[in-house]
């Protein structure tokens, strides 16, 4: 089963672009066609910068490793928005 997804992280009109995508993918294992892998990217662009962070999971150590990434950056991800939503509310910025 393969899922992507992507979407531009700008709003339409603004000078650069953005973008962030999602790949997975969970195939059978070379090794033991019985267990599923998953190989998992994520993406995130901002005019010339790329970063691009891996998710592949061949064992349930892998499984929790990679989990505990993707809380991780949801985590760091909402502190951010939250900061940002309170200088919104201060309504300091011109």
């Amino acid at each position: 089963m393969k899922l992507t997804r992507s979407k531009l992280l700008n709003h339409a009109g603004f000078f650069s672009t953005a973008a962030i995508a999602v790949k997975v993918e969970t195939t059978k294992m070379w090794s033991d066609k019985k267990k599923d892998r998953i190989e998992g990217e994520v993406t995130i662009s901002d005019c010339s910068r790329v970063v691009t962070l891996d998710f592949n999971v061949d064992t349930k150590e892998e499984l929790e490793n990679a989990l505990y990434k993707a809380d991780t950056l949801a985590e760091f991800f909402s502190t951010l928005h939250a900061r940002l939503e309170e200088v919104k509310e201060k309504d300091v910025i011109t």
